[in-house]
């Protein structure tokens, strides 16, 4: 609970954050339209989303640039679930009734959201954050954000060999003892007849012998478009680009040296996410819909793929739980489970709508999407989720809720004890009706709590005016996340009682993090940026380590900024960074070059190694170095490039082996 000086404290500073009048009329003039142009429903909504928009990024760049403060008694309305259209089974021609009349609509408007009927089930096996799982193998594996729920690379391994996504291949490779030997490699891309390229290779899974690669398909039509026949095999016509889709190629990886391909699948629609469990790939993509034939369902219809023969997906399997006055665009959202091991489609789901965040626990697979709801002239932030049950590749959607706020990425949804905890950054903006002025602008954060039906059970809101978060985190039944403007709030929110969410303490320090990762008991490691404390202005790459035994008082007990490098690709891609406890290892990519730190209480953080590029393989720009992983078998670590692999002791990191990519 807050103590009196606290809140004291919290208060004064959210006070002097309050804008100027007069910055606040730069905005009001810069948005100003002329008042003899209103805007339709058809143009308006783009409108106001630029309005959002522009609001944002204002606070981002100068908090005082048009950002009013935040105050309980003028917080727009929540977004209060209201039960639309049910999840019912059409026929083809009464989905396209539907769809085609939401084509016309240009941005997310959500009413509510609908709750299914089944009742929820318990989770016998709550998710686990990854780290609180002991490595017992000798060897790393990618970063993920829950133990037991994998997440594709372009680089993994097995202990024994390293398999890496580097330029217009995929290599297998040995690894013995720091020793690399290239033992086969498969390509990347697929061309058709006429040489247009039609697939490329972006990530993959390693599952006992079993190699299931993800790839992004794509389909053109050659037919001449006057008359419609066919172009002549070897007649260049310049190919019209007709569909995308995502799918799964699997290969039997039994002798590594010769890799058998066994099959493939694919849905329509452009890559969101996948995860693994199991043995089972679960593949989440957005299709959206443009010109539409009733008369030819394959032009609004999804479809699933075996190989290139395509079949669409049957009614049954195609939920619709919006209408045409809720404001979506014309999309799907696809979900396909697929057995990797035995190389079957097992199930595929489709919902009227789409996704941009995925969160997947061992039985629940999230997947949250941007929406905006209008209350009198307010325009605020909403974000809708799906949940789907997983179980041995047999997907299921069993709820549907929305929340206030938006959400920065994946670690903003964890669930544990059978409650979703979901953190979002609310933007809200009022406009006056009668000259389409902004009046009123708001941004501040929120922590809710949902129970399985996605019922907003407990929540927290109104935190740090004029932020936005930067990070997230959750263990147990703890919560963290980062604000930021000038200085770095890092919330502590105990979760035990879901109902009653309880922030604990906000710890304020210069910068912020942009990634946070548990580093055993009571510590919490962040990696993101430095910044003036007055100024706000962020500089160069930061390090923390923070102290979390007290969770009432939480403290920075070490920090390391590394002069001069601004960017590392782990700060938006947790898949890049390596953090072993048991081994006390960090190490992530940073502008070109390797960095690899440990971590004592009594030293802080100690740099190991950085790297170079002039050291690891052959000198290339540094741009080619910002896909590297690190990973480690036994005692050697490996360095892994679009160039190739460079081995070292895990004791000293001195240079041990090379092997050159082709």
């Amino acid at each position: 609970m807050f103590n009196e000086e606290w809140k004291k404290n919290y208060n004064s500073d959210m006070d002097r954050q309050k804008p100027s009048e007069n910055s606040i009329e730069r905005l009001k003039g810069a948005m100003a339209m002329p008042n003899n142009k209103q805007p339709t429903r058809k143009n308006g909504v783009a409108v106001w989303a630029a309005l959002a928009a522009c609001a944002v990024i204002a606070v981002a760049v100068a908090v005082p640039f048009g950002m009013n403060h935040f105050k309980k008694d003028s917080e727009p309305a929540a977004a209060s679930p209201v039960p639309v259209q049910s999840s019912k089974t059409m026929s083809y021609s009464e989905i396209y009734d539907v769809v085609s009349k939401l084509a016309s609509n240009d941005f997310y408007y959500a009413k509510g959201a609908t709750r299914f009927a089944a009742a929820p089930e318990s989770v016998t096996a709550a998710a686990q954050d990854s780290t609180q799982t002991l490595n017992t193998q000798d060897y790393s594996d990618t970063n993920v954000q829950v133990a037991g729920v994998q997440e594709s690379d372009i680089v993994k391994t097995d202990g024994k060999y390293i398999y890496s996504i580097s330029g217009k291949k995929i290599y297998i490779i040995s690894a013995a003892d720091g020793r690399m030997s290239k033992v086969s490699e498969l390509s990347c891309y697929d061309y058709d007849e006429y040489g247009q390229q039609k697939g490329y290779a972006f990530e993959m899974y390693i599952t006992g012998n079993r190699l299931a690669v993800l790839k992004n398909y794509y389909d053109y039509s050659y037919k001449d478009t006057v008359t419609g026949s066919p172009a002549a095999k070897g007649y260049f016509m310049p190919p019209r680009f007709t569909k995308a889709r995502t799918g799964v190629e699997i290969y039997d990886i039994s002798d590594r040296a010769s890799p058998i391909f066994l099959t493939s699948y694919s849905q329509s629609g452009s890559y969101v996410s996948s995860r693994m469990i199991n043995d089972y790939v679960y593949l989440v993509t957005n299709e959206g819909l443009y010109s539409m034939v009733k008369d030819d369902p394959t032009t609004y219809i999804p479809m699933v793929y075996s190989g290139d023969k395509g079949s669409l997906l049957s009614p049954e399997n195609i939920h619709i739980t919006i209408g045409p006055e809720d404001g979506y665009p014309a999309q799907y959202l696809v979900v396909s489970g697929i057995d990797a091991a035995k190389g079957e489609l097992i199930s595929t789901k489709s919902v009227l709508g789409y996704g941009n965040s995925v969160y997947s626990s061992l039985n629940n697979l999230y997947i949250a999407s941007y929406s905006q709801y209008k209350n009198d002239n307010a325009y605020t932030d909403a974000t809708r989720i799906l949940r789907f049950s997983i179980n041995n590749g047999i997907i299921e959607l069993k709820s549907e809720g929305i929340v206030n706020g938006s959400l920065l990425n994946q670690f903003s949804m964890d669930e544990y004890n059978d409650v979703l905890r979901v953190v979002t950054t609310v933007n809200s903006v009022s406009a006056k009706s009668s000259d389409g002025m902004i009046s009123k602008s708001y941004m501040y954060n929120c922590l809710y709590t949902l129970d399985l039906s996605l019922k907003t059970i407990g929540k927290t809101e109104g935190l740090a005016s004029g932020e936005r978060v930067y990070s997230a985190r959750f263990v147990g039944d703890t919560g963290y996340f980062v604000t930021f403007r000038q200085v770095d709030p890092l919330f502590t929110v105990d979760l035990s009682d879901p109902q009653k969410p309880e922030v604990l303490s906000e710890l304020k320090i210069p910068g912020f993090s942009q990634y946070l990762h548990p580093y055993g008991e009571g510590l919490l490691f962040g990696l993101g940026r430095n910044a003036d404390e007055k100024s706000g202005k962020a500089d160069f790459l930061k390090l923390s380590m923070f102290d979390t035994s007290d969770p009432g008082n939480v403290t920075e007990a070490a920090k390391a900024i590394i002069d001069g490098v601004y960017y590392s690709e782990a700060s938006s891609n947790h898949k890049a960074i390596l953090i072993d406890k048991d081994k006390n290892i960090i190490a992530f990519p940073a502008d070109g070059k390797y960095y690899i730190y440990s971590y004592t209480h009594e030293n802080g953080f100690m740099q190991k190694a950085v790297i170079s590029s002039s050291e690891d393989t052959n000198e290339l720009p540094y741009y080619y170095y910002q896909s590297m992983r690190g990973l480690y078998i036994g005692g050697y670590f490996y360095i892994i490039s679009d160039s190739g692999i460079s081995s070292y002791g895990i004791k000293d990191y001195r240079p041990f082996s090379k092997l050159a990519f082709d």
